[in-house]
């Protein structure tokens, strides 16, 4: 399988992680609101689903002495633990899910140390390697694409770490979608803007309806509508917060979780 360069993987990493942790993707952290007792980086690695302790020993025990004086002996032996003999480690840290002001920096300053962000990359490949191999099957059926393009990639990855894959979109649907319309952008950022408050993503919909109707390249465009034909098919609460995400990917700009993104510096 083949995988792109690795500034595209770190770019793809910081989009998808940004969407999650705006001021610090490479240094998310949470705790224990979803049983997996610490998540951490971009892709959330945890203990709970035994993604985080692999990546911790094939980094090194150096590592985490540098970025945790105080709780890196700790961190180290629930890395270390058998099976679920992390739990009572990790939940010293917290309460009720909620991270204690000294761990939080503590594994922040792991996440984001330069040892921890190449494994991060390394760890990335193979999904990389997948999301590559969509690109490209899009960009050989879409007139609009020579070629895949660093934008293509990274939209391919997110869907593949946080959706999963393209549930039989194809391009044959967004072009019958481009034609059901004499603008057929109007239409989409019309749905947008009217969408409510009570819905996950409503408010950031509306403000992406009217930053997405600027002219843009026909590239960008028909990502734009396949986003939105995409996140049809996601379960209903998320089909706005899916195209918000896809679409600030498309049009290299917009906004995610209440948050502003300019992706311009990580896709030019």
């Amino acid at each position: 399988m083949s995988t792109p360069p690795t500034d595209w993987i770190r770019s793809a990493l910081e989009i998808t992680g940004h969407f999650e942790d705006s001021a610090d993707p490479w240094g998310g952290v949470v705790g224990d609101f979803d049983n997996m007792g610490v998540s951490l980086g971009v892709l959330q690695w945890n203990f709970g689903m035994g993604s985080l302790q692999p990546m911790v020993l094939r980094v090194g025990k150096a590592a985490v002495d540098a970025s945790m004086p105080t709780i890196g002996e700790q961190f180290w032996a629930a890395c270390n633990a058998a099976q679920n003999m992390w739990r009572p480690i990790v939940a010293t840290w917290q309460t009720n899910g909620a991270l204690h002001a000294v761990p939080e920096k503590e594994l922040k300053a792991y996440a984001r140390s330069a040892a921890f962000i190449a494994e991060q990359v390394s760890v990335s490949n193979r999904t990389a390697g997948i999301a590559l191999t969509q690109a490209q099957d899009w960009a050989d059926a879409d007139p609009h694409f020579d070629s895949v393009t660093q934008a293509l990639f990274c939209w391919f990855f997110d869907l593949t770490t946080q959706n999963g894959g393209l549930k039989g979109v194809t391009i044959a649907d967004v072009e019958a979608y481009r034609a059901s319309s004499a603008d057929p952008r109007d239409l989409l950022c019309s749905w947008l803007e009217q969408r409510p408050n009570t819905i996950s993503g409503g408010a950031d919909a509306r403000v992406n309806g009217k930053t997405w109707r600027a002219p843009v390249s026909p590239q960008r465009e028909t990502l734009l509508y396949l986003s939105y034909l995409r996140s049809l098919k996601s379960v209903a609460k998320w089909q706005v917060d899916t195209l918000n995400r896809k679409g600030t990917i498309a049009m290299w700009k917009g906004k995610v979780h209440g948050d502003a993104h300019d992706l311009t510096a990580l896709l030019s």
